[in-house]
Formats: structure tokens, sequence, C-alpha cells
């Protein structure tokens, strides 16, 4: 049951990091390229409110990320857990 448990939230941190590396953060970079192709035409009203949804994206990475780490946590003691205790049988 422990080891389903931790490998269901380990699952879900693993997915936190896909979700920011693969939607998030390009999403992000999108926004700020599409601003400083505004800024290039002359568009600054709408270049600032491309960078300022960009800065709303951007702001949501670190606690994701974070979120990801700590719901690996319970996966990788499971693992260390169970090896000291193989070791430990040998």
């Amino acid at each position: 049951m422990k080891d389903k448990f931790a490998l269901a939230l380990a699952l879900l941190g693993i997915g936190c990091f896909v979700f920011v590396f693969a939607w998030l953060s390009p999403e992000t970079k999108d926004l700020l390229a599409q601003h400083d192709n505004l800024i290039a035409l002359g568009l600054f009203e709408e270049a600032a409110q491309y960078q300022s949804e960009a800065m709303e994206l951007s702001r949501s990475i670190v606690p994701i990320t974070v979120l990801g780490c700590f719901l690996l946590i319970p996966m990788n003691i499971y693992l260390i857990s169970t090896g000291i205790k193989r070791h430990a049988q040998k």
C-alpha cells in the first residue's frame, strides 16, 4: 500500500515538472517574444499586456516546481528504506 501511495505522489510530482517544462515555460517565452515583437512595431500598450501575462505565468513556475519536489520525497524515502532493508538482510 505504501509503495502505491508513494508511486502516485511521485507521478504527480513528475507531472508538475512536465507541466512546467512542456507548457508553462514555453508559453512564457512565447509571450515575451510577442512582447518584443510588439515593441518593435511600436504597439506599447499591447506589449505591456503581453508582458504582464508572461510575468503572471512566470510567478507560478517556482511554486509548481517546489510542489513537484515535495511530491517526489515520499518515493525517494520509500526507495531508500527498501534498499537499506535489502542490504541489511544480506
